[in-house]
């Protein structure tokens, strides 16, 4: 018996909703895999870090006074008389004092510490410690010179949790994602509020992708605005949301945002972003120069 016309309608429309449902998940399987060998692929890659050779500090070494208040400029020391922390220095006379930052040299640990160093016309003719003892021979900190991610040839200073300020993960959220504790890895608040801005403006003043959208951007996609393309990140940002948590994804974040460009080399995360915009590390940032950073991830192109 001949199905009926009605009956064929509804086996096509079946056949092809087996068909579309199969390739649908084929290719949520593929942007799953995707996703997670990617993320996991960057997350554990270490940039190989190239330093000059440092700075020997030893009585006798022919390095004036004003020599060495240039090499600690270079290395993102800054003048304080009070020397509050790590990376700041104070002159009286022709006596330095200098809070060096920790270190890790290739055959020891130097954790951070103060010295003192006594200046003639010849050069360094004393070095002591905190409590006055001399030292017979103390190195700075070398001046980084470039690092090199070997996945993908690109340029940052990678980023452990705990090296980030509270303050930073804090305005980053506040500022560029305010559910980010909530959602799951797509903001449908954030979205609409985002429309209406921009609609109410006559021109685009908000975007609506969460932290973990804007991960999935810089990871994974091209800038192209389509739907297509929105769709793809919506569904990534998921899948990373559903496999990592929130402190890993933050912390991912943090170190691969874009921050501006430096010549050919690209400015990726806040660890490259405070050497690049301050010449000191993150931790010494003060809390106007974190809000810029923060401030940097909508235009970075305006800063450099």
């Amino acid at each position: 018996m001949t199905a009926s016309p009605l009956r064929r309608i509804l086996i096509g429309f079946g056949a092809f909703g087996a068909i579309a449902l199969i390739a649908l998940s084929a290719y949520f399987l593929y942007l799953n895999q995707l996703s997670t060998e990617t993320f996991e692929g960057r997350r554990w890659s270490v940039p190989a870090q190239v330093y000059a050779a440092p700075v020997e500090l030893y009585s006798g070494a022919e390095l004036s006074l004003a020599g060495m208040i240039e090499e600690l400029t270079r290395l993102g020391y800054s003048a304080n008389a009070n020397l509050p922390a790590p990376g700041t220095y104070a002159r009286r006379g022709h006596v330095l004092d200098v809070y060096l930052r920790a270190f890790e040299f290739p055959e020891t640990v130097r954790t951070s510490q103060r010295i003192r160093l006594a200046f003639d016309n010849q050069g360094i003719i004393g070095v002591e410690d905190g409590s006055g003892r001399p030292i017979p021979l103390i190195r700075l900190d070398p001046l980084n010179i470039g690092n090199f991610f070997p996945s993908h040839g690109e340029d940052r200073l990678v980023l452990t949790p705990e090296r980030v300020p509270d303050l930073l993960t804090g305005a980053l959220i506040a500022v560029e994602d305010a559910n980010f504790d909530r959602h799951f890895g797509f903001d449908p608040i954030g979205i609409a509020r985002a429309a209406w801005v921009n609609l109410s403006s006559g021109e685009i003043r908000q975007g609506g992708s969460t932290l973990t959208q804007q991960l999935v951007k810089s990871y994974y996609l091209t800038n192209r605005q389509t739907f297509e393309r929105k769709l793809q990140e919506v569904a990534m940002a998921m899948i990373l949301e559903f496999k990592f948590d929130k402190t890993e994804l933050l912390n991912a974040y943090v170190n691969e945002i874009y921050l501006g460009q430096d010549g050919v080399r690209a400015v990726h995360g806040f660890g490259l972003g405070a050497q690049f915009y301050f010449n000191r590390p993150l931790s010494e940032l003060e809390t106007h120069e974190l809000a810029t950073l923060v401030a940097i991830i909508r235009g970075p192109v305006s800063y450099t």
